[in-house]
């Protein structure tokens, strides 16, 4: 297996870099759901804000290395078998996709290290406040972050549904190009 992409196929680093966004992605959603309806005076509350917060900070680690590394390796062509119609939808997806992945953690850093206090990861970690902004600001900062976290999600479902679309109705064994 390459290291770099192909025209066909990606290699080891895209492979890698996917697999290391669309996990913790999968688990953000849930999680910050689950934790939106808990108290903050909750110790799970605290102790899932810390997850996703981590993971948030992961992802958008991964994304701005994965747009990185597209520089670096550009992705393979898409198959020709495609119909221009899937075409557009797979550019349009995965581009809505790269932009909501880097503007979900920045809206929600936002939100978190507006209010004052230092964001701290595990202890381990401190990144210090931006400024104490007004409740209004901080209200609509939240609600953004949650509106994009779903509206990704809603992404995410069609990206997954179209590669099994594409590797068991089409049967065009599109998932080989992404899995290890």
């Amino acid at each position: 297996m390459s290291v770099r992409n192909t025209r066909e196929s990606f290699g080891v680093v895209s492979k890698l870099l996917h697999w290391l966004i669309a996990v913790p992605v999968l688990a953000l959603v849930p999680v910050g759901w689950y934790m939106s309806g808990l108290s903050e005076e909750s110790i799970l509350y605290w102790r899932l804000l810390e997850l996703h917060e981590t993971l948030g900070i992961g992802v958008f680690t991964m994304v701005l290395t994965r747009l990185a590394w597209r520089r670096i390796s550009p992705n393979p062509e898409l198959p020709s078998t495609l119909l221009p119609w899937e075409r557009r939808t797979a550019g349009l997806t995965h581009a809505a996709l790269v932009c909501a992945l880097a503007i979900i953690p920045v809206l929600g850093f936002l939100f978190v290290a507006s209010d004052g206090e230092p964001v701290e990861l595990y202890g381990i970690v401190e990144i210090p406040p931006i400024g104490h902004w007004g409740k209004g600001l901080r209200e609509t900062l939240f609600e953004l972050h949650g509106y994009a976290a779903y509206g990704c999600a809603m992404l995410v479902a069609v990206h997954v549904l179209a590669a099994l679309k594409h590797q068991f109705l089409d049967r065009r064994s599109s998932l080989r190009r992404i899995a290890f």
